[in-house]
């Protein structure tokens, strides 16, 4: 890595399709294979689930730094087959944080 940099990275992704349910606790057997818009496989999501909060499918995908970029767009192999995604800013809610500067903005208005 030192001499060659970084190949690939952890990134956020949104899931297209049906829920997948919940993979987020060290129960999902296998990887769900992601594929570059043209068919190449180019990496696996790691962990996934359905986030009611977001009203979606969430999860991280490990992907070569080429795809790394927000918006990029991918598909990602589930139970219920290719479903359409997107790589996209971590944390999934409320990136920015707003939510905790809201709160305290009204805890001393």
């Amino acid at each position: 890595i030192k001499s060659e940099g970084v190949a690939r990275k952890l990134v956020g992704v949104r899931i297209g399709g049906p829920s997948i349910g919940s993979f987020n606790d060290g129960n999902m057997i296998e990887p769900f294979d992601v594929h570059d818009p043209h068919g190449l496989r180019i990496g696996e999501v790691t962990s996934a689930c359905h986030s009611p909060r977001v009203e979606g499918n969430i999860g991280f995908a490990m992907v070569p730094v080429a795809y790394q970029e927000f918006g990029t767009e991918l598909v990602v192999h589930t139970q219920h087959g290719p479903q359409q995604a997107e790589v996209v800013e971590k944390p999934f809610l409320d990136p920015q944080k707003d939510i905790p500067k809201t709160a305290q903005r009204a805890a001393t208005a």
